[in-house]
């Protein structure tokens, strides 16, 4: 599976490549540190899914879903990011994104829906 991650945080793109990175599989992690860079490794890459952080200063920049929506016919977006609100879930659930977690409360269960049933489902 060929999964990009596009968030700001090296940290969180270093984790990202220790967890999902297995010897018995054939995941491929790409990352980017800015959206531009996400966008322009779209341009050449397919990946499988898209794990983006939207949250940018104080608040979540939508408009990046927007950039992002055409995808989706061919990749699983995952947004990932810190202290969205319950409005602010249901807001990025509107340009068609499933999967919504906090990066702090709920790394377990973007863990677990990538390394079972997703990635089984996206190859």
């Amino acid at each position: 599976m060929k999964i990009l991650v596009i968030d700001s945080s090296a940290e969180f793109r270093s984790l990202f490549k220790k967890l999902f990175w297995d010897p018995n599989n054939n995941n491929e992690l790409i990352e980017a540190a800015n959206y531009d860079d996400g966008i322009d490794i779209l341009d050449t890459e397919r990946p499988d899914l898209i794990i983006i952080d939207i949250f940018r200063s104080t608040s979540p920049d939508y408009s990046i879903l927007i950039r992002f929506q055409e995808y989706l016919h061919h990749s699983v977006i995952i947004v990932f990011s810190l202290g969205l609100l319950p409005f602010q879930v249901e807001k990025v659930k509107s340009f068609g994104i499933e999967y919504v977690f906090d990066k702090w409360s709920e790394s377990g269960k973007l863990l677990r829906l990538v390394k079972g049933g997703l990635s089984s489902n996206i190859k």
